[in-house]
Formats: C-alpha cells, structure tokens, sequence
C-alpha cells in the first residue's frame, strides 16, 4: 500500500553569519539533490523562522509518497555523503521527524 508522509529537518546555522549562505545551499544545491536522488521524494522545500528566538531557524520539508516511508528516509541518510555538503549547517542539535499522513483535504473539496 502506497502511503504519504512528510520529513521534517530542522537546523541552524553553524554561525549567525552563515544564516545567508545555508539559505542559498538549501535553495541552489541540497533541495534539487535531493529531489534528483529519490523518485519518492515528490517536493523538497526550505524555510526560514519568522521568529528569530525560535529553537530552529532553517525547516526542510521533504514530502515522501511510497510503501515504507521509514526505507525512503534510510536512503535518503545512507545517500548522504553523495550529496554536496556544507559548512553553514550546524552539526549538533539537528532534528528529524517523519510524520504519516492521515487525513488530507483541500480548498474546494
């Protein structure tokens, strides 16, 4: 059975001063490797906090449409060093959260 998820990264900047330029890594390098490297992958997209006290300032959101969502993010880990990397994102206090979809409705439905 096919199902649909969302896989929330959330980080910083390694320092303040590289705030613009994870920005742009997220925008011009890391969001189309992804997307190129797993057809399960159906949109990868970046976000910034509006709320500068906020525990994480940088969001990705991968939604993931496939039979096992917890294989797609295994691969998308294990694919990790293939991918360009960059200095601007911290290290520590990275978080990640896969959430199933369980109901959905849009505008007009």
């Amino acid at each position: 059975m096919t199902v649909e998820g969302l896989l929330l990264a959330r980080g910083n900047p390694r320092l303040p001063e590289q705030a613009a330029e994870l920005d742009a890594w997220y925008a011009d390098v890391h969001l189309g490797e992804i997307l190129s490297g797993s057809a399960a992958v159906r949109t990868a997209r970046s976000f910034r906090a509006v709320d500068p006290h906020a525990e994480f300032r940088n969001l990705a959101v991968y939604e993931l449409v496939g039979e096992d969502l917890g294989q797609i993010v295994d691969g998308i880990l294990r694919d990790g060093p293939s991918r360009t990397p960059t200095d601007a994102l911290a290290e520590s206090g990275r978080r990640l959260d896969l959430y199933e979809l369980i109901a959905a409705r849009h505008r007009g439905s």
